[in-house]
């Protein structure tokens, strides 16, 4: 097979696009989306992380769901702290604007959302049960405490 034959045509895609019942927009938006998912802990932090989600883009904008009216208004005091983290993933043209609505944020159906494993700051606990024989009830007890 030589080079030219490799290559993937621009109309190939534009072909593929419209069996999706998408645009070349729509599926920017969407992957414009998914980025902002994947690093949506890092734009917003660990703590507002548990109670917002990214729910949409459209144009220059981002949809941004929150669990509590406080965390509407905190964010809407982040905004351009968000904005800034939020453009540093991309390229061409920024976010200009946040929407902020209430609404549930379910992480439990959210596989960007795995619960992080760790020990840290739990030194006292690991102490005790580092003294106990029973190799297989620590390992156990171990995993427990780095869930909580």
């Amino acid at each position: 097979m030589d080079e030219v034959s490799k290559k993937i045509d621009l109309d190939d895609f534009k072909f593929l696009i419209q069996g999706l019942n998408s645009n070349e927009k729509d599926l920017a938006e969407k992957a414009k989306l998914l980025k902002i998912i994947d690093q949506w802990e890092e734009i917003v932090g660990p703590v507002y992380y548990q109670h917002t989600f990214p729910g949409k883009v459209f144009a220059k904008t981002l949809q941004i769901v929150v669990d509590h009216p406080a965390y509407k208004m905190e964010i809407q005091f982040m905004k351009n702290i968000i904005l800034k983290n939020i453009n540093s993933f991309f390229y061409g043209e920024p976010f200009e604007a946040i929407s902020i609505f209430i609404g549930k944020v379910d992480f439990k159906k959210n596989k960007f959302s795995q619960i992080k494993k760790t020990l840290e700051g739990k030194s006292e606990l690991t102490e005790v049960i580092i003294l106990e024989e029973d190799e297989i009830f620590k390992k156990k007890i171990l995993d427990l405490i780095s869930v909580f």
